[in-house]
């Protein structure tokens, strides 16, 4: 188990979110395990290794509420269903395939209430 639905995810406007509201977020660790649990725009509910593709830094800190993530190591951007969508400092490397470089994948079930 890494969470619930009600796990806290921080404001918006005042108003409190869960990973339960799109576009919200969680980090945990399973078995030593950096991950991240994400709930994307449409309500998707996903589980990603929490680190980054080009650095092996992580991708998110804490909990939030955002449209997409951002490595704070150079920047490189996913959006929360795992497609990497920026690459500072990479535009223009030959045989570069962003489509190959996204979040990678975890298995997420839910059960009642428990995010597994």
């Amino acid at each position: 188990m890494v969470g619930t639905l009600s796990q806290s995810c921080g404001e918006v406007n005042g108003a409190k979110r869960t990973i339960a509201d799109t576009e919200s977020f969680f980090t945990a660790d399973v078995a030593g395990e950096p991950i991240i649990v994400v709930r994307d725009k449409e309500g998707a509910l996903r589980a990603f290794s929490n680190v980054c593709r080009h650095r092996a830094g992580p991708i998110a800190l804490g909990s939030g509420c955002k449209n997409v993530l951002r490595c704070q190591y150079h920047g490189w951007t996913y959006t929360l269903d795992g497609r990497l969508i920026g690459t500072p400092d990479v535009e223009g490397v030959e045989f570069f395939d962003r489509s190959a470089m996204g979040m990678v994948p975890l298995r997420c079930e839910t059960w009642e209430q428990f995010i597994l």
